[in-house]
């Protein structure tokens, strides 16, 4: 019931009689509401809208039995009432988002719309779930979902969140709209390897390429940069060519067959790169054990010269073994006796280099032992007389390995009561080791070393000798013009002596003579003293040529000085050797008159050459004018310094210094000497 309208008629009867009813009202409105006839009230036949139409406006009659009518309007004013809930809708919704994206990124925008009024239509909005958002109001009505903080693909791909609005009406209506957001990768996560650090065991021998362990990294992005490559990233030196790295899939293989003896361990770096711009990447290491195999035979160290490996699956034949060394057991030794030690190593490890000894081949099994685990060869027994000198003993080291290697060491025991009594059979032995063609070429080199020390020898006695023999300063060198006969020739340098008393000719090489020249005229005689003070070689006197040592045109022939008659010979006083006679042959000197008188006239023109302007003295080149008989063999190399007492062998004189008595002599007093000295020259 809406209203009760009502109406009167003063008339009576059936005028007076009211009936109710509509005017001209729109067909809507009159689906809303009805009016009784008789009684006026106007209900409700169907529900009212407030957000269709909030006022009716009513036009209701008043009919009497007469036909006449009265009207009146009704407006019915609709009230609110809280029955529509608010509206939300997602206008813009940015899905995919980076998971780099700052904290606000707008992800969405939301429009919330209520048809209510008043508080009925106020609404309010909020996020429903666990989400790094956030919805903040906007105006007209509008919201924006943002983010709250870093977003992170790894722990959320994507989130999932609901967009709540609320009216405040009595009582409150709601509705939500869902948000679904996707959050993009971004390649901010480098690989992880399973394992900070691998370890793999890998017997020795193993064959090139096997496959070692296999290494994996993960990458929690996604798409390429997710996808992980590996490669060899470094090791310790020399470990690289050990091993590979597959790049796809991490698999480690060996390139070449591991040796423990050599390489026991070698660690390299494995490196995981993804394929993001820019890329990432981690290290792991790699450590490779190598696990020991029974390859090495043991090697004897003593006795070196006759050990040999063999015996054993897989070993080398071993080459001959060479002859063992000796040793010297006395026959007084007692049981225990140490008679040497064979000392083995093995290259292998572990079991693999665990040394036993056994003792295999003996002329007197019972006569000695060999420690199992030391090596050491005993006397099981006290030596007897009937025991052989020789004994020749044979030893076998073996390893522990699978299958086992072995080694064997042959040793040779002389039994005698001392060094002395055993060499007979040391000798014997060495004797038969060494082949005729060793020993001939032992001697062969052995001649060779003695003949180069003994020309070695010679050549440093001449060159001390040579050394030795040097002439005095002073009469090192005398100037004379030089030497030639017809059919002979001499070369510039050419010295030579054969007497007792060795003389140097000194030729000079610049100047030539006509071959056929003789002695020079015989001049006056030389006074001793002016012979024997002649100026040595470098000093020119005063009347010899600067030129080429002839004397000028102009110049007169020099004065020579009277003879000192203090050095000259007696019959009694010939020179020669002590003991030697006229006559005999082998004398050092000649003792007849006629070759003492032939001898003095030759230094006496030796010493008038020397002094004549002809000699170079000063250039210390030229001739001696000797005769072809006394020519290049009779040189001045060791004559004595006349100016001195000089002692002659053989005789009894003795030549004093007469340097005094020709200073005192005048120049000009030698006129009366030339005849006497030309004829000693004649004869």
């Amino acid at each position: 019931m809406v209203l009760n309208v009502s109406a009167s008629d003063a008339d009576a009867g059936t005028n007076a009689r009211i009936t109710y009813g509509f005017g001209e009202t729109p067909a809507k409105v009159l689906q809303k509401f009805v009016v009784d006839a008789e009684s006026g009230t106007i209900t409700l036949q169907a529900a009212l809208d407030f957000e269709d139409t909030r006022v009716y406006t009513l036009l209701v009659e008043a009919r009497d039995g007469g036909g006449l009518m009265a009207h009146c309007k009704v407006e019915v004013e609709v009230l609110d009432v809280n029955d529509n809930a608010p509206e939300v809708t997602l206008t813009s919704v940015s899905s995919p988002v980076p998971e780099d994206a700052p904290a606000g990124t707008v992800v969405a925008l939301v429009k919330v719309r209520d048809r209510d009024s008043g508080e009925n239509g106020q609404v309010s909005c909020e996020l429903s779930g666990e989400a790094p958002l956030s919805i903040v109001a906007s105006s007209g009505g509008s919201y924006k979902v943002v983010t709250a903080s870093a977003l992170d693909r790894e722990q959320a791909a994507e989130h999932r969140v609901a967009v709540v609005a609320r009216d405040r009406g009595s009582p409150a209506l709601s509705s939500r709209a869902a948000l679904v957001l996707e959050v993009s990768d971004v390649n901010d996560n480098a690989p992880v390897f399973e394992e900070a650090a691998y370890s793999a065991y890998v017997a020795e021998n193993n064959a090139a390429g096997a496959p070692v362990l296999r290494v994996r990294a993960r990458d929690a992005d996604a798409g390429a940069n997710g996808r992980v490559s590996y490669w060899l990233a470094g090791g310790s030196a020399g470990a690289a060519p050990y091993v590979s790295v597959e790049a796809r899939s991490g698999a480690v293989y060996a390139q070449r067959s591991f040796d423990y003896e050599q390489c026991r361990e070698f660690a390299v770096a494995v490196r995981a790169q993804d394929g993001g711009a820019p890329a990432r990447s981690s290290t792991a290491t790699v450590r490779v054990f190598v696990l020991d195999r029974n390859d090495n035979a043991p090697r004897v160290l003593w006795p070196a010269a006759g050990a040999g490996a063999g015996a054993g699956a897989g070993a080398a034949p071993a080459p001959a073994p060479a002859p063992a060394p000796f040793e010297v057991v006395p026959r007084s030794a007692e049981a225990g006796y140490l008679v040497a030690k064979v000392v083995a190593v093995d290259a292998d490890a572990g079991r693999n280099a665990w040394l036993s000894y056994e003792l295999v081949q003996a002329p007197e099994p019972a006569l000695f032992r060999v420690g199992l685990h030391s090596g050491e060869v005993r006397t099981a027994r006290a030596v007897s007389e009937r025991d052989a000198a020789k004994q020749r003993l044979v030893a076998v080291v073996k390893d522990h390995g699978q299958p086992a290697l072995s080694a064997t060491a042959t040793l040779h025991v002389v039994l005698a009561e001392s060094l002395q009594e055993a060499l007979p059979e040391l000798s014997e032995r060495a004797a038969g080791a060494d082949s005729p063609a060793e020993l001939q070429f032992y001697l062969v080199l052995a001649l060779a070393l003695l003949s180069a020390l003994f020309l070695l020898s010679v050549a440093l006695a001449v060159l001390a000798r040579v050394r030795r023999a040097g002439p005095p300063a002073v009469l090192r060198c005398l100037g004379a013009q030089r030497f030639s006969v017809a059919g002979a020739a001499f070369p510039a340098d050419f010295c030579e002596g054969t007497l007792p008393y060795s003389y140097n000719l000194c030729v000079a090489p610049g100047r030539a003579v006509a071959e056929g020249a003789w002695l020079p005229p015989p001049l006056p005689s030389l006074a001793a003293e002016e012979l024997l003070g002649a100026e040595p070689c470098g000093k020119r006197s005063p009347t010899s040529s600067a030129g080429a040592g002839e004397p000028p045109a102009d110049a007169e022939a020099p004065q020579q000085a009277q003879p000192n008659t203090d050095w000259r010979f007696s019959q009694t006083q010939r020179p020669g050797t002590s003991g030697s006679q006229n006559g005999e042959e082998g004398g050092a000197w000649p003792n007849n008159q006629f070759d003492t008188e032939m001898l003095q006239a030759m230094i006496l023109a030796s010493a008038n050459e020397a002094a004549d302007g002809n000699s170079t003295l000063g250039g210390g080149t030229g001739t001696m004018g000797l005769s072809a008989r006394y020519g290049p063999q009779f040189t001045l190399q060791h004559v004595p310094d006349y100016r001195q007492n000089v002692y002659i062998p053989g005789s009894t004189a003795t030549l004093t210094n007469a340097a005094g008595k020709r200073d005192a002599k005048s120049a000009g007093s030698s006129g009366g000497n030339k005849k006497k000295s030309g004829k000693k020259e004649k004869k």
